[in-house]
Order: structure tokens, then C-alpha cells, then sequence
């Protein structure tokens, strides 16, 4: 996806590549999450036009033919039957289905901490920082892929190498100045 961004965005003879190479930038942050050894499960949800298609059908037809349901009376009353058990086991499968799905937010605050070299999770200052800049490149990505938002190629670029370094920056954390001060520890430790 990041290749295919870059790709895109090299393309100058395509009018259209701010908002190609934006749009596999808003895969990128959206999949990345879901792609490292640790990730949680990834549950697909559906739109909610789906889940309410199949409600409004399971609901009418229990409606239909549901002894539970007066039509005269336009209200549910007894025991439960087949067709409103359907409708029941319906609901009941989507309700759990969005039970077990990790929110998208949740899912980046995961990615960022499993990631953490140290096991920790950052300080909440931080973390609410790194989300946000997530979010904004996420925010920014995705407007100009849909066309709501005009770009121009240097400012694309600048956000594509920021992000991009954001990025590098959870997925190989930077570690060379802790380890030359370790080094400079040890090496005034030897000498006395």
C-alpha cells in the first residue's frame, strides 16, 4: 500500500494521483493496525445498512407471521414463537458481533503500545498526542481521497513523509541515542 502510494503520487502525468496515492494511505493506517504478531482479532462489522436490512426483514416477517405480534392492536403480546425467535437470533448475532469488534481508535492505541520496545504504554500525554497526529494524517488522507479536500504536491508530500515517519517511528522505534548514553555509562564505569 505504501509502494502503491508512492507510486500514485510519482505519477505526474496522472491528474488524479493526490487522491489515488491518498486513498492507499488511508488503507495503510487503517490495515497497519491489524498486521503486526499480537494484533487483536479483527471482527468485520458490516455497514449498519446491512445489519439493519436484516433486522427490517427478520422484523417483518416475524410481524407477518408471529403469534406474539397483534395486528389490531399493533403490539407485541404471549409467548415467543419461531418467527419472533428468528427475528431474536438475528439481533442477537449482530448484537455480539459489534460486542467483539475492537473500535478502529482502540485498535492504533494497541498498535502503538504492543510496538513500544519496552512493553509500556507511552505516557497518556503521549499517547493521546501520537493518536491524534494518527488521526489528522488519517483525516487528511481521507478528504483528499473522496475530493473534499484540494492538495497540492508539496503539501501531499510533506504529510506523506510525515506520516510515513510517524509510522517508523512506532514500528522501529529510534534507539541509537539511548544506546550511545548506555555506552558512555559503561565506558565512564570502566575507567574508575
Amino acid at each position: 500500500m505504501l509502494l502503491g502510494a508512492f507510486y500514485a503520487f510519482g505519477n505526474v502525468g496522472n491528474p488524479d494521483r493526490l487522491p489515488q496515492a491518498a486513498q492507499s494511505m488511508r488503507e495503510l493506517l487503517d490495515r497497519l493496525p491489524l498486521q503486526y504478531e499480537g494484533a487483536p482479532p479483527y471482527v468485520p462489522v458490516g455497514k449498519s445498512a446491512d445489519h439493519m436490512h436484516a433486522i427490517i426483514d427478520q422484523f417483518d416477517k416475524a410481524k407477518q407471521t408471529s403469534t406474539c405480534f397483534d395486528r389490531q392492536r399493533s403490539q407485541w403480546d404471549g409467548t415467543i414463537d419461531a418467527p419472533l425467535q428468528n427475528l431474536l437470533v438475528t439481533v442477537d448475532a449482530i448484537v455480539d458481533e459489534q460486542k467483539k469488534a475492537v473500535s478502529k481508535q482502540e485498535r492504533k492505541k494497541r498498535f502503538m503500545r504492543d510496538l513500544d520496545p519496552t512493553g509500556e504504554p507511552l505516557p497518556q500525554v503521549r499517547e493521546a498526542s501520537a493518536l491524534k497526529k494518527w488521526r489528522d494524517y488519517d483525516d487528511y488522507f481521507q478528504k483528499v481521497a473522496h475530493h473534499n479536500r484540494p492538495a497540492t504536491h508539496d503539501d501531499f508530500e510533506a504529510s506523506i513523509n510525515g506520516c510515513v515517519r510517524m509510522l517508523l517511528g512506532h514500528l522501529k522505534p529510534a534507539t541509537s541515542a539511548t544506546l550511545d548514553a548506555l555506552d558512555e555509562i559503561i565506558k565512564k564505569a570502566e575507567s574508575k
